[in-house]
């Protein structure tokens, strides 16, 4: 099973929402993700069966929706354990999936990072848009995760170009 984690896309300010949970992508949030989904389609172009649990707060399922648009997806759910993130949650939630080929789970700081050092036992730096996919195997839980590749949103952002060769490919 691969597990892939994004963090949203940039977003309005503490102050610019009524409350935290309605913080909307900014404009330019929107069109960076757009860019960076096109490259994680690359980098999970070999990938088949997907399913994508978002956390249910705005900014994360409008980074989901352009996730989900860019991949096909046909599973697509909410889950109000991505909020918080706790690992005991999140490990039952990999357990709940264990049939998928693909889990990606899109949310927040600071669990993403978390849970990241939690799967890979090394820090990794998520930028707002960035993204991680990791290997689970038999006892990962013990032994952790087999980081497969981390990208900030920049380079996510870069592979875009090369998703435009994968479409005219497939046609």
């Amino acid at each position: 099973m691969i597990i892939v984690l994004v963090r949203h896309a940039p977003a309005e300010g503490h102050g610019e929402a009524e409350a935290d949970a309605m913080r909307q992508l900014t404009d330019n949030g929107r069109a960076k993700m757009k860019k960076a989904a096109a490259g994680l389609a690359v980098m999970l172009a070999k990938e088949t069966d997907f399913c994508l649990i978002t956390s249910p707060l705005i900014r994360a399922v409008q980074t989901a929706e352009i996730v989900s648009d860019y991949l096909q997806l046909k599973c697509f759910n909410k889950d109000d354990r991505l909020i918080e993130g706790q690992h005991e949650d999140l490990i039952q939630l990999i357990h709940e999936h264990s049939h998928e080929q693909v889990l990606l789970l899109t949310g927040h700081e600071p669990w993403i990072s978390s849970f990241s050092e939690f799967l890979s036992r090394q820090e990794l730096p998520y930028r707002k848009g960035a993204a991680a996919a990791f290997r689970l195997e038999d006892g990962w839980e013990e032994s952790g995760a087999d980081l497969l590749w981390f990208m900030q949103p920049r380079a996510l952002r870069r592979l875009s170009v090369a998703h435009k060769f994968i479409q005219k490919e497939d046609e």
